[in-house]
């Protein structure tokens, strides 16, 4: 696979990180090399869903439980 672009070394915040679209945005995002911050309103959905991200460079995502509106 061709790379489009490169992230390594960049780190990304995607709210709303445990939803469809978050989701998929986390692992791509990842896939690119960027270090990936999974972030949420739900409890424990962050932490949970971070698990299953790494970047090439085996770096785990991080789940964050927060509020961004406040």
């Amino acid at each position: 696979m061709t790379q489009r672009f490169d992230l390594t070394g960049k780190v990304v915040v995607v709210t709303g990180g445990t939803g469809l679209l978050g989701s998929a945005y986390c692992a791509a995002l990842a896939e690119h090399g960027a270090q990936v911050v999974v972030a949420d309103l739900k409890a424990a959905a962050p932490a949970e869903r971070a698990r299953g991200i790494r970047n090439p460079a085996g770096q785990e995502a991080l789940g964050v439980d927060c509020d961004v509106s406040v």
